[in-house]
C-alpha cells in the first residue's frame, strides 16, 4: 500500500474525510495543504519557485501518516461492510469470539477469510473497487 499511497487520488481522500464526518472547512484546509505543492530551486545563485501539483501524497510531510490512515480506512470499511453482510467470513479464534476479517498495520494489510473460490472472487471485487476509487 505504500506505493499506492504515492498515487492516491485527491478526490478519494476528500470523499473519505467527508464520509467520516469531518467538517467541510477542515476538509477544505487539508485538501489545500495536499494540493498546494511548491518547490524552490537554486540555479546560478538565484532562487526560483515552482508549483507542480500532482496526484498522490508526499510521505515526507508531517500530515502524511494521518492521510495514509484515512486512505486505509476506505479499504477497511469496504472489508467490514462485506463481512457484516455475511458475504465474507473472517477468522474466529473461538466459536463465541467475533470474526476478524482484516488487520492493517503501517503499510501492510492482512486479509483473513475462508479459503474458497467465492471468497477469493469477493475479495478481488473489493480490492478492484478500492483501487478504482483511490486511484
Amino acid at each position: 500500500m505504500r506505493k499506492a499511497y504515492d498515487m492516491l487520488e485527491w478526490n478519494y481522500l476528500e470523499a473519505v474525510m467527508i464520509k467520516m464526518g469531518f467538517h467541510r472547512l477542515w476538509v477544505r484546509m487539508v485538501m489545500w495543504l495536499v494540493t498546494t505543492v511548491s518547490f524552490q530551486v537554486l540555479f546560478n545563485g538565484g532562487k526560483y519557485s515552482l508549483s507542480l501539483p500532482h496526484e498522490g501524497c508526499d510521505r515526507g510531510t508531517s500530515i502524511s501518516p494521518y492521510l495514509f490512515l484515512l486512505a486505509a480506512e476506505g479499504l477497511s470499511c469496504l472489508l467490514k461492510h462485506h463481512s457484516l453482510s455475511s458475504e465474507l467470513h473472517g477468522l474466529k479464534v473461538e466459536p463465541t469470539a467475533p470474526a476478524v476479517s482484516h488487520l492493517l498495520y503501517a503499510d501492510d494489510s492482512l486479509l483473513l477469510f475462508k479459503a474458497d473460490m467465492e471468497s477469493a472472487e469477493k475479495i478481488q471485487y473489493i480490492l478492484d473497487r478500492y483501487c478504482m476509487a483511490s486511484g
